[in-house]
């Protein structure tokens, strides 16, 4: 189990345990009664703001297992020397879907499996911030191979728990209606980036086959196994999609972070996991050790757009 340092805990009046001890905590409280008790942010923040950040979420590869492997040479040898790599990063926990709750929420809202029903989570969110905000933020969920808006089922490659907007109360017809517009096909990227009406936020879901999930053992990446053909599917769909996304129309505007959602491992929670920032104001081939985790991972973003830190996010950093 990974510690996180001198990084501390401070929640509904507990006095300041190390991480290390609440991770602990955290294994134990799950296994003996289902319920997860939330680990501290640890540091770690994004660099300057251009105006558009888009997130990237690739799945189930430890930092080990994609960082150096010649199966990834769009990330190997030109987006990571590109860009400011996070050596010590550690996902929330497993499985994904409450992976993703944390990334957005802060906590697991009662979902600690990948059955969660959609539209069933009450928990304040960064997708709702983002709209209650006294300058609204513009944000897009673009899944791929999502048939329509805001659609609650699993299709073909595109499946429903790797697209969290879904499951939060507060965007559906019954919250601000948000899901129905902001929560769209991964085709409309495109459109919007050609159109510059790419959004301040655009948090990106690949299909199953594309963010490493899911081995299609297709030409050209049939190499022996399910992982490195999992490894070399979502290079080539990075390598064919993240430059015209950094360059956003000649705009050169646009933050990207590519993160992974889990690893193959428990440490620091659900695997220590690559994370990378890419764009005009990051530095290049630079590697950041610092520990940081995905509870810090949404206290940067809500940094990056002046908004409140939510749940553990609000802890000391």
């Amino acid at each position: 189990m990974v510690g996180f340092g001198d990084v501390r805990r401070r929640e509904r009046g507990v006095r300041p345990i190390a991480v290390r001890t609440a991770l602990v905590l955290l294994a134990c409280t799950a296994a003996l009664t289902g319920v997860v008790t939330r680990p501290a942010p640890a540091q770690g923040a994004l660099g300057t703001k251009t105006p558009h950040l888009a997130v990237i979420l690739m799945e189930n590869k430890e930092y080990s297992q994609v960082v150096g492997n010649a199966n990834a040479p769009y990330l190997n040898t030109t987006l990571i020397p590109a860009g400011r790599l996070f050596s010590k990063y550690y996902a929330a926990t497993h499985p994904s879907l409450p992976g993703y709750l944390v990334l957005t929420s802060g906590q697991y809202g009662g979902c600690v499996t990948d059955t969660c029903p959609t539209n069933s989570l009450t928990s304040d969110n960064l997708f709702a911030q983002m709209n209650r905000a006294t300058v609204p933020v513009s944000w897009k969920v673009y899944a791929e191979g999502m048939p329509a808006n805001c659609y609650r089922a699993n299709k073909g490659g595109y499946l429903a728990r790797h697209n969290p907007a879904l499951y939060y109360t507060s965007l559906s017809a019954a919250g601000d209606g948000s899901c129905a517009t902001n929560d769209v096909p991964y085709s409309g990227l495109a459109t919007d980036m050609a159109a510059g009406t790419l959004p301040d936020f655009s948090f990106i879901v690949p299909n199953q086959y594309n963010d490493m999930h899911t081995d299609r053992s297709l030409t050209p990446c049939q190499l022996g196994g399910p992982v490195q053909n999992q490894i070399c599917q979502g290079d080539a769909w990075l390598r064919d999609r993240v430059p015209a996304l950094l360059s956003d129309g000649g705009r050169n505007d646009v933050t990207v972070v590519v993160v992974f959602d889990e690893g193959a491992t428990g440490q620091g929670g659900g695997g220590n996991v690559m994370l990378l920032e890419a764009g005009p104001a990051t530095c290049q081939a630079c590697t950041d050790a610092t520990p940081f985790n995905a509870y810090g991972l949404l206290e940067s973003v809500e940094r990056w757009f002046g908004l409140p830190a939510l749940g553990p996010a609000s802890g000391d950093l």
